[in-house]
């Protein structure tokens, strides 16, 4: 039940407010039953809203995760055999399947697979060995093979384990009329990660590599002491298409930043300094390849 001061506040008592020089006027005549309802009717309308977009989100994510799940399940014949084939041929694949960038109607496959081990010919736990890389170019629709390389012994697992492998859809237009198939394969291990980046140019039924195991991110960490401090390394590496074409290809420029952070005293105190830098590479075609400076190439 309302208290009396209530009622007399919104007029639904005959008590009267203290006089004073100015009277309000107040609601007379509230029917309490009709405000409860359209109370409870708010909150139903909030909770229902609420479960609708949390339907929505859900929804949205096992789009993302099926759209994931079937990044090569293409049903294209040609695509999901040559997965097949790698998948039945080795213990550990790595591939990725997409629409490449420069021509919408070509789709880009590559698959890693692991060729050999390191120990007594059979793959150890830690899967060390040298993996064979395959991309190939295809027509969307018919599925037919335009341009393609398998190479042997592209990459390897030991102190770095293959952790994945992806085609890069960045728009690498090299010349007029040539664009490059990029592909990348990360590395790690608990302290350190590296992903290295190869391009092909298509030609003659054929993709040649012309960039060759350029790493665009490391990161190294290393305890400095027994104290929970560390020694951090972190490289990441952008690349754009120069405008000059000095010998009709474009020079690429690989801009880095680099972030280290280094113990200054490890004795009882984890002390840290954090020091960033910044350089610019300009690599050049010729003729050939594009030579990568020992900075840039992979050493692992």
């Amino acid at each position: 039940p309302l208290r009396q001061e209530h009622r007399a506040e919104y007029g639904v008592s005959q008590a009267t407010s203290p006089a004073s020089d100015f009277e309000p006027v107040r609601p007379t005549g509230i029917n309490w039953t009709v405000v409860r309802a359209s109370c409870m009717l708010r909150r139903m309308w909030r909770r229902l809203t609420l479960a609708m977009l949390k339907n929505r989100l859900a929804l949205s994510l096992m789009l993302f995760a099926s759209q994931c799940m079937a990044q090569c399940d293409t049903g294209i014949e040609k695509i999901d055999a040559l997965v097949r084939d790698a998948q039945t041929s080795s213990e550990r694949v790595f591939y990725d399947c997409r629409a490449w960038p420069s021509d919408a109607t070509k789709t880009i496959v590559a698959i890693a697979r692991l060729q050999k081990a390191f120990q007594s010919g059979q793959p150890s736990t830690l899967q060390e060995g040298a993996y064979e890389l395959s991309v190939f170019v295809l027509r969307t629709h018919s599925g037919e093979i335009t341009d393609g390389v398998v190479e042997s012994d592209a990459f390897r697992s030991d102190a770095l384990s293959v952790e994945g492998l992806a085609i890069d859809t960045a728009h690498y237009r090299l010349a007029n009329g040539v664009a490059a198939v990029g592909v990348r394969y990360r590395r790690a291990n608990r302290q350190s990660e590296v992903t290295t980046l190869n391009l092909y140019i298509p030609g003659g039924g054929v993709l040649k590599r012309v960039v060759h195991g350029l790493d665009l991110a490391r990161r190294f960490s290393e305890s400095a002491s027994d104290l929970d401090c560390y020694h951090v390394s972190d490289i990441r590496r952008t690349l754009r298409m120069a405008r000059s074409k000095p010998s009709g290809f474009a020079d690429i420029i690989v801009q880095e930043k680099h972030t280290e952070i280094e113990a200054i005293d490890a004795t009882s105190k984890c002390k840290l300094r954090e020091s960033r830098s910044s350089k610019q590479y300009v690599l050049r075609f010729d003729g050939s390849i594009y030579p990568l400076p020992r900075e840039l190439a992979s050493g692992f």
